[in-house]
């Protein structure tokens, strides 16, 4: 349980990281994917998608400098070509780095130490243990660290 709980959080650690790093640089450039009719990008800090009901011209990863509005709240835009509607879904990429950063934060304040007294492999209350085994798991312990 231990190693789950350690890989769990570093993988948040390096989801944080990678979240603000794609923030900050979809400041200064858009970068994403265009496929048939729809597009997955990140923008002026946001995670977009796009839906087009017509295929795009364009299709394939790309890089661009675009000028768009900060949208600092998720918001959904309905919009026309023509006769044609299209809708984009923006979310701020602050959003799940706030939900990654906090669970992450709770993974490393709650990271598995036991309080003293208690076996550090399985948990189990050693203070009516007579012997210096712990009687669920077999782990020897010293008296004098486990402060009984």
């Amino acid at each position: 349980m231990k190693r789950k709980r350690g890989w769990v959080k570093w993988v948040g650690v390096a989801a944080c990281v990678f979240l603000l790093c794609g923030w900050i640089g979809s400041f200064w450039s858009a970068f994403g994917y265009a496929g048939r009719n729809v597009t997955v990008d990140l923008s002026v800090g946001c995670f977009e998608v796009g839906v087009y009901p017509f295929v795009l011209s364009k299709q394939g990863w790309f890089a661009s400098r675009m000028n768009y509005e900060v949208y600092w709240l998720p918001k959904v835009i309905h919009g026309s070509f023509g006769t044609l509607r299209s809708t984009l879904l923006f979310l701020p990429l602050w959003i799940p780095l706030l939900l990654v950063g906090a669970a992450t934060i709770l993974a490393f304040r709650h990271d598995g130490r036991l309080a003293p007294g208690h076996c550090q492999t399985c948990g189990y209350d050693l203070s009516h243990v007579k012997s210096d085994t712990c009687s669920e798991c077999g782990t020897p312990f010293k008296r004098n660290e486990q402060k009984l």
